[in-house]
């Protein structure tokens, strides 16, 4: 079975996308529009999540039957830095759900991008669905490494989904190669990868520095 590449870039995520690439943006600025583009991606990822059924009594005294969660069916995953705000995204919509994290590194070594795992913290029980979230698929070494960690964790009885915000075509084609079972949700996809593995026209930049409030914007010099 071949995976999606789904893009969502409608008119209510294209400004917040704009402020995420935006250099001149303050990080409280970026990380609430990546809360908002998250919402709008996981809408779509999630628009056939399987619910359970759960009867209640209204306002007015009527019995009527609504849908929940069901909990335990849903877990998401999120890779530190970058992800962090579209975990906070997740929760807004779920917050019954369980949120693992991994902590995987971009390093570079000679002419090689590489990622190195540092920890992982999963939730106890395997769901039926995991939505595995990170903020950029430049090379796509993270990405990557977070989908076989979370597919070995998982086994062949869960669904995997994978949402990011940023990536460049080279990257997220890629990623649908070697896991072709996974649907995937982009904001936007780039066409250009550089020399030391940015997103490039117009790319981002590195979001984790960008969205924590460490990064210092190419058009400032120090004195």
């Amino acid at each position: 079975m071949s995976s999606a590449i789904t893009v969502v870039n409608t008119a209510l995520v294209k400004p917040h996308l704009t402020v995420i690439r935006n250099e001149q943006s303050k990080a409280s600025e970026r990380r609430r529009s990546i809360i908002t583009v998250t919402h709008e991606l996981l809408r779509v990822a999630l628009a056939d999540l399987p619910l359970m059924k759960y009867p209640f009594v209204s306002g007015t005294g009527d019995r009527g039957e609504g849908e929940v969660f069901p909990f335990g069916e849903l877990a998401f995953v999120f890779v530190m830095r970058a992800a962090m705000s579209m975990a906070w995204a997740a929760w807004d919509l779920v917050p019954e759900a369980p949120m693992g994290v991994l902590d995987i590194k971009r390093i570079e070594s000679g002419d090689e991008i590489l990622a190195q795992h540092l920890s992982t913290k999963l939730p106890p029980i395997v769901p039926k669905v995991c939505v595995v979230l990170d903020g950029m698929v430049a090379t796509n070494c993270t990405a990557l490494g977070a989908l076989r960690i979370v597919k070995e964790w998982g086994g062949s009885g869960m669904r995997t989904i994978f949402v990011g915000l940023v990536g460049s075509k080279q990257g997220v084609d890629a990623l649908q190669k070697v896991h072709p079972d996974v649907p995937i949700f982009m904001a936007a996809i780039d066409p250009g990868l550089d020399e030391h593995g940015y997103v490039r026209n117009p790319g981002v930049g590195d979001l984790g520095d960008m969205t924590f409030g460490t990064f210092m914007p190419k058009s400032i010099e120090l004195n």
